[in-house]
């Protein structure tokens, strides 16, 4: 079975474990799924695609966010994740520059 392209926008968020990229998604055959790859890598191709680094370990689809405090992120599944302290104002301040450019769409 070759690999099947996912849609950006079933992507929840991918999770960084050293060089493996867990991505994890919505409503798909599976919820899951993880290759090799760095983070930073992953965060420069989909940035222009609505992603935010919330911390070294996460990189979410600004899509899915239900909730966003200093602290943590909640997605659409109820995952909440941890934002690191140092970069608390700059997606904050990322997320809010993203969701009024997106309030009609």
């Amino acid at each position: 079975m070759g690999k099947q392209p996912i849609p950006v926008s079933h992507i929840l968020y991918i999770e960084s474990d050293k060089r493996l990229a867990v991505f994890h998604l919505i409503k798909e055959e599976r919820e899951r799924f993880s290759y090799y790859e760095k983070l930073s890598v992953l965060t420069a191709q989909l940035e222009p695609f609505g992603f935010l680094r919330i911390q070294k370990s996460f990189l979410v689809n600004m899509e899915h966010i239900v909730s966003l405090t200093p602290e943590s992120v909640i997605l659409s599944n109820s995952t909440a994740l941890p934002i690191s302290r140092q970069n608390s104002k700059m997606v904050l301040k990322i997320y809010a520059t993203w969701k009024r450019a997106h309030k009609f769409t």
